[in-house]
């Protein structure tokens, strides 16, 4: 039986995570070292909100705790968005979960349509508390 592999994990907003921040696993993963502040354990905790879990479980209260709260002339995040890309053989599946705070000076609301297509990460006006999972076929090679 083949098992689910981490392909990519793709952030913004979500606690560190201030700008949009894509990673590739091109090899299996077993492990994330780094130094003391350097987001290693909101790696985890962003896994493990866009599987579903739930603020209280994630270090936070509620969930706008886990939006990237400003700082170094950097504003607070109006959004979290959280897309992890799985496979298994040529099985493809996007798990995605999107969370709003207020929206910022000189943001789009969030109810604005955004034209032809699905929003690109970041740009979204999809409210979703619960994950949104979607199934892919992969491309035939």
């Amino acid at each position: 039986m083949n098992t689910w592999r981490m392909d990519r994990l793709t952030l913004q907003g979500f606690k560190s995570f201030a700008e949009r921040t894509v990673l590739d696993f091109l090899d299996p993963i077993t492990g994330i070292i780094g130094p003391n502040g350097s987001g290693k354990s909101n790696l985890v905790e962003a896994i493990r909100f866009v599987t579903g879990a739930r603020a209280q479980e994630l270090r936070g209260q509620e969930l706008k705790a886990l939006l990237f709260q400003g700082g170094e002339g950097e504003p607070p995040a109006g959004f979290a968005e959280v897309r992890l890309e799985l496979s298994r053989g040529r099985e493809r599946l996007l798990v995605e979960r999107r969370i709003e705070g207020e929206p910022l000076p000189g943001q789009r609301p969030p109810h604005e349509p955004q034209g032809p297509g699905p929003p690109p990460l970041g740009h979204g006006a999809r409210r979703s508390f619960s994950p949104t999972w979607r199934r892919r076929r992969a491309s035939s090679r």
